[in-house]
């Protein structure tokens, strides 16, 4: 009690006269004192000790909000993903963004920033229990005067009627292709021996990304089929949709639930009425593409966060094309028998992730990076 009246007279005198004496003491119960400069005091004369919060950076982002706090003090970390990236979540296991944190001790903590694509790609969706891929910005385009293959610049580009301009010296630009045609895309025969075997578009460079021979892939029919009725969470994760005025089907990545932007909505189409028989999905009389409606800047916010969109781009036999803006046909790696391989197809009340047509149809193709074995 003694030395507790002490500390008390000390500190009244410190404050009293802080010019003079610039040290307060406070004794411990083991009878040691500790010393305070008076500059270290709070407005009521107590020491408020400071704590110190420590960030770093899993992946590619960076973070505000670290440094030194007084105990009670709230500090705000927001963390900022940077391009190619999205914030999953902090090291402890929040996913708040920005976050509070009121300071009662030190702090370390690090932001785990996720890849949302290899290179161009867009998003990680698991298309098997072991595999994740990223999809291509855009769908596959090709210029025959120029040997030249490149991604649409929207995703929800195509070119449509203008495929009827297929030719082995054609200066525009061609996105329906016959099965496996990676070597030969300018093929017309609606002969199904014409379209034997696979090549796979893959193969080429893309300009426009990368470059480089091999580095995208088509995906099996089994992996369409995953995506769409196998992953986690799938019923949730896809919906038919309408973007910058066009038609088709869209994808959200893996961990959408920690990714999704503000200020836009995304409705599931099996919540609004698709329902799965036995291979594909179908609703009686209804418009699923009247699901989701987004203008250009809205998508825009949906792909920075890894969604991806699949233009119903209709397809093309021999010269004619057919059915653009109303359904959409996208090529598997996977021959069903020695006419047929299979698709991904869609229209306003219908979705195949294991349809199959003839080879020799000119289809899209998106194609993928393989992100984990």
């Amino acid at each position: 009690m003694k030395k507790l009246i002490l500390a008390v007279i000390a500190l009244i005198i410190t404050i009293g006269v802080a010019s003079a004496q610039q040290y307060m003491y406070v004794w411990k119960t083991d009878g040691s004192h500790v010393k305070y400069q008076v500059e270290e005091l709070d407005s009521v004369g107590f020491y408020a000790p400071t704590y110190t919060l420590s960030v770093t950076t899993e992946g590619e982002g960076t973070i505000t909000g670290a440094g030194s706090y007084k105990i009670d003090e709230v500090a705000t970390l927001t963390a900022t993903a940077a391009s190619g990236y999205t914030f999953s979540q902090w090291s402890d296991g929040s996913t708040d963004n920005p976050r509070e944190i009121t300071m009662l001790k030190d702090w370390t903590l690090t932001a785990v920033f996720t890849e949302t694509g290899g290179v161009g790609g867009i998003g990680v969706f698991s298309v098997s229990a072991t595999k994740q891929v990223t999809f291509s910005k855009g769908n596959l385009q090709y210029q025959a005067s120029t040997n030249t293959w490149r991604f649409a610049e929207h995703q929800y580009d195509y070119i449509g009627e203008a495929n009827m301009n297929i030719s082995a010296t054609y200066s525009g630009w061609i996105d329906l292709f016959g099965w496996g045609t990676g070597n030969a895309p300018t093929k017309t025969s609606t002969s199904n021996s014409d379209y034997s075997s696979f090549i796979d578009w893959g193969m080429n460079p893309i300009s426009n990304s990368g470059n480089e021979a091999g580095l995208w892939r088509t995906l099996s029919k089994d992996e369409w089929v995953y995506l769409f009725h196998g992953r986690a969470n799938y019923d949730k994760l896809f919906g038919m949709g309408k973007v910058a005025g066009v038609n088709g089907v869209i994808l959200l990545p893996d961990n959408w639930e920690y990714v999704k932007p503000s200020g836009v909505s995304f409705w599931p189409s099996v919540a609004e009425g698709f329902t799965w028989s036995s291979s594909y999905y179908m609703c009686s009389g209804c418009d699923r593409y009247a699901d989701n409606t987004y203008t250009a800047s809205q998508w825009q916010k949906m792909e920075d966060a890894g969604a991806v969109f699949l233009p119903a781009a209709g397809y093309r036999n021999g010269t004619s094309v057919l059915s653009t803006g109303s359904y959409g046909y996208y090529w598997s790696s996977t021959q069903d028998d020695s006419n047929y391989a299979y698709i991904l197809s869609f229209g306003t009340s219908n979705l195949y992730p294991q349809g199959h047509d003839r080879r020799s149809r000119g289809f899209s193709v998106r194609l993928v990076q393989v992100l984990m074995n």
